[in-house]
């Protein structure tokens, strides 16, 4: 998804933020799931995890700056919130990272136990 415009209001920043904020997620939860599917042997390989998306970390700032000046509380809360999701997501992306450089040794133990 590609950054906001210059100029939206804080309301319609934070909106955006929170698509964005989503879509990351979404792309993360696929990407479990995929593992799963490779642990069950329905699927033979595992695409590496998402990046942590830099765009999402440009809306989440926009909207926060935009909610700020806006002096808008309720909005800071929200995007604290957001912000706080953002970073849940980038460590996930680091138990990602370990998970699929393990993947091999799931897989590994599972076929060696069908082969007996």
């Amino acid at each position: 998804m590609l950054p906001p415009e210059q100029g939206l209001s804080e309301l319609e920043s934070v909106a955006v933020a929170g698509a964005v904020l989503r879509d990351s997620y979404a792309s993360s939860h696929r990407w479990y799931e995929e593992f799963g599917e490779v642990l069950r042997g329905q699927r033979g390989a595992l695409d590496p995890p998402p990046e942590h998306d830099e765009t999402l970390h440009g809306v989440l700032r926009n909207a926060f700056d935009d909610a700020r000046v806006g002096r808008r509380g309720d909005q800071l809360r929200t995007m604290l919130q957001m912000l706080w999701a953002d970073e849940l997501l980038e460590r996930q992306r680091q138990v990602q990272a370990d998970l699929a450089g393990s993947v091999e040794l799931f897989t590994r133990r599972r076929h060696k136990l069908l082969m007996i």
